[in-house]
């Protein structure tokens, strides 16, 4: 028997998705609240538990089941409902607590099992969620929803090999293909196999071309084959579907920036402030993006919004004392690029921006000290190795500059100016005139265009005779 017309209130509801329905729900328990309290007829209040269960009405759905479980202590339903309600709110402790109390009058609850799985990997806790998947399984190897669940837990592990085998099993079942080809595609997508991450990605939009963060995954994918064109495409289709989804205007904006438009970029940074004015990252790439253009007042006030925002953010600073660097103004410059430092000295590209700006400013030593520091952090920066071995050179410290150049040209591929800054290195520095010469023929052969800086660095000596045939 239908103990309230449940149906007409859902059509309703359905009539006026906008409409709160607050007060309705309030009366509704007063109702049956008065009327379990006349009765005491369970049937009433299971119907009424349920009803709110499913509608995730979570704080309603408590109460009812509390209710259950205060009548009805030895019914391992009503514990494990309430446990999906308290995951479904993020309390997985309080969720397994339930499950718990369930286990101890039904322990052979396959179902248990897997409300187990699932809050335990939404605890991060995958080798337990693991354990109750297989004991599933080992009942019945085509579970196929405990298959899927032990998927996206070895996926989590990064396991994606393993993922992938159990995936693809699931392809195979209705049921289960649509999700299956979606993470398929994120598997091959993290382990860098980025032609068969899309052609997933197109299988789940064949059979579901409206989702938009399936459009948007696949856009990121484009993107990292550099198909930018293709990826801000996805991204169009994820934004028509879902105007306001920020991580799609965030991503257009930067493949927009890597294919140099940077008023598109500016435009769509701007449309994730919209949404979200405390958006920090957006807020930085609208700075640099600004920059880009030498649009130094609008980039100013980018990153003095952010430190508005999150003083303790260091990258501000830092993106604030690039704005001044490229004014000119190394001073001020100098100032945010230290305050960059107190908050975070672990920044290599900081401590680079340091070294310049010390330079420019004629602070050599302290330069030098900071090319250090950044040579600690980004020991594989072979432009890093290089500004260091051309200061080094200016002072006279020769031994360190010869190791420093060495290891650009051993960690980079700028091999024409490297070679260059080295050859006046062992000339200047070690009288290595034939060396010298066979170096500068190598850096002419890759960048013609440093002749020009011979006439300037070798001045002194660009006519004896050892040079005349680099020059001719």
């Amino acid at each position: 028997m239908n103990l309230y017309p449940f149906d007409e209130f859902e059509e309703q509801d359905a009539k006026d998705d906008d409409h709160d329905n607050s007060d309705d729900l309030r009366r509704l328990i007063e109702i049956f609240r008065d009327s379990f309290s006349n009765s005491g007829n369970l049937e009433i209040v299971e119907e009424l538990a349920n009803f709110f269960f499913e509608r995730d009405s979570h704080e309603e759905a408590h109460y009812f089941f509390d209710l259950l479980i205060e009548h009805s202590p030895y019914n391992a339903e009503y514990w494990i409902k309430k446990g999906m309600l308290y995951n479904n709110t993020e309390q997985f402790e309080d969720a397994i607590r339930c499950y718990q109390e369930a286990e101890k009058l039904n322990p052979s609850d396959f179902e248990l099992y897997l409300n187990y799985a699932v809050t335990y990997t939404n605890l991060g806790m995958m080798e337990k969620s693991i354990y109750y998947l297989d004991l599933i399984i080992d009942n019945n190897k085509d579970h196929q929803e405990a298959i899927f669940h032990k998927a996206v837990a070895l996926q989590n592990m990064s396991r994606f090999e393993e993922a992938i085998e159990l995936f693809l099993r699931l392809t195979k079942d209705d049921q289960f293909m649509k999700d299956a080809y979606y993470e398929l595609a994120y598997c091959y997508d993290m382990t860098d196999n980025l032609q068969t991450a899309l052609e997933y990605y197109d299988k789940y939009l064949n059979i579901d071309p409206y989702s938009p963060y399936v459009w948007y995954s696949k856009g990121i994918v484009l993107s990292k084959m550099g198909r930018l064109y293709s990826a801000i495409e996805s991204y169009d289709y994820s934004l028509l579907l879902k105007e306001n989804f920020t991580s799609a205007w965030y991503n257009k904006g930067n493949a927009y920036v890597c294919l140099l438009r940077f008023h598109q970029a500016i435009d769509c940074y701007k449309e994730v402030l919209k949404l979200d004015p405390s958006d920090i990252s957006a807020l930085h790439n609208l700075g640099n993006t600004f920059l880009e253009i030498g649009d130094f007042d609008n980039a100013i006030s980018c990153f003095e919004l952010s430190i508005k925002i999150d003083p303790s953010n260091y990258e501000a600073y830092y993106g604030l004392g690039n704005c001044y660097d490229y004014m000119e103004n190394f001073k001020k410059a100098l100032v945010q690029y230290k305050k960059a430092i107190s908050l975070f000295p672990n920044s290599g590209d900081v401590w680079y921006a340091t070294a310049d700006t010390q330079y420019n400013l004629g602070k050599i030593t302290e330069a030098i000290a900071s090319y250090r520091m950044a040579i600690k952090l980004e020991p594989n920066n072979s432009e890093l190795w290089l500004d260091y071995a051309s200061t080094l050179f200016e002072v006279g410290m020769y031994k360190e500059a010869l190791k420093a150049i060495e290891n650009s040209i051993s960690t980079g591929n700028n091999f024409g100016l490297a070679y260059y800054e080295k050859a006046k290195i062992l000339y200047y520095g070690f009288n290595k005139t034939e060396e010298a010469v066979l170096l500068l023929q190598k850096s002419f052969s890759i960048e013609p265009l440093l002749i020009k800086n011979f006439s300037i660095d070798f001045a002194d000596v660009k006519y004896r005779i050892e040079f005349k045939d680099i020059i001719n």
